[in-house]
């Protein structure tokens, strides 16, 4: 299973943000929708700003959670710049 957490993954069958309008076979998710790969359970968070549509995924076991995949949305000044999203950013 692979997660996309932004329009920049592509190549496979992906659990994604439903918002991103992928051309490839993915399974659409939104804020708060989850999935289960295998015993285990990952919850869609929407957390917009590197792209509008950004997701990042929670891991659960039951009510504990494991740990949190961001794709980037945590890196200071580099991928994750919520400037993408602004007028004035003068990055193509």
């Amino acid at each position: 299973m692979s997660l996309a957490t932004n329009s920049h993954d592509e190549g496979a069958v992906v659990l994604a943000s439903a918002a991103g309008r992928r051309a490839f076979p993915h399974t659409p998710l939104a804020d708060g929708d989850e999935a289960d790969p295998g015993g285990l359970t990952l919850r869609a968070l929407a957390t917009p700003g590197h792209t509008d549509e950004h997701l990042s995924f929670l891991l659960l076991d039951g009510p504990r959670e494991l740990g949190v995949f961001t794709g980037g949305s945590l890196i200071v000044d580099s991928a994750a710049r919520g400037l993408r999203l602004a007028k004035e950013d003068p990055t193509p």
